[in-house]
């Protein structure tokens, strides 16, 4: 198994996904979910396509790769 396999099936913490964050997959085996337990809408979404993507949402906002809210919400 290559690594991202392995993240993308939960086998493995990404890097900077803070240890007391919990993972679960996503819906249809779309990919892996790590979130923040004491807020759900913060969280990485790590979606598996020909070529795997991440979702970064903080307060369920979802945000550009500068960081900055973007607008969209996403639902939990």
């Amino acid at each position: 198994m290559s690594e991202i396999e392995d993240i993308l099936k939960g086998r493995l913490r990404p890097p900077n996904i803070p240890d007391e964050w919990l993972g679960e997959p996503l819906p249809n085996n779309q990919g892996w979910r790590w979130y923040n337990p004491e807020n759900r809408g913060d969280c990485v979404r790590i979606y598996a396509a020909d070529e795997p993507y991440v979702v970064v949402t903080r307060d369920g906002e979802v945000l550009d790769s500068d960081g900055n809210p973007t607008g969209e919400k996403l639902e939990d």
